[in-house]
């Protein structure tokens, strides 16, 4: 028996979703918590560490760790699953804010 597979073609229409993502900022007790758990895990160059940890550059890393750009929720859940950090870690660190 001779069976043929057809491939699906992608919709020529097809919508779009666009997620919402909640603009997260680090308060300043929350970076020492960060760079807490960054040393449990063995790393010191705090800059770099997070970098590597949410595929950025280290200048976009900077700037996120000195409060000049925000994380949005998909770096959250990423330094979350990585750093293992538990619920109240994270509202230790950061501070949400609707955009």
């Amino acid at each position: 028996m001779y069976m043929s597979a057809r491939l699906s073609q992608p919709r020529k229409n097809a919508e779009r979703i666009t997620l919402r993502k909640e603009v997260i900022e680090i308060n300043a007790e929350g970076i020492k918590v960060l760079k807490k758990k960054m040393i449990d895990f063995g790393r010191d160059d705090f800059t770099n560490y997070l970098a590597e940890l949410l595929y950025i550059t280290p200048a976009a890393a900077s700037n996120k760790l000195n409060g000049k750009s925000k994380f949005n929720q998909e770096e959250i859940t990423i330094l979350t699953m990585r750093l293992g950090l538990s619920a109240e870690e994270i509202k230790q660190i950061f501070i949400l804010r609707s955009d």
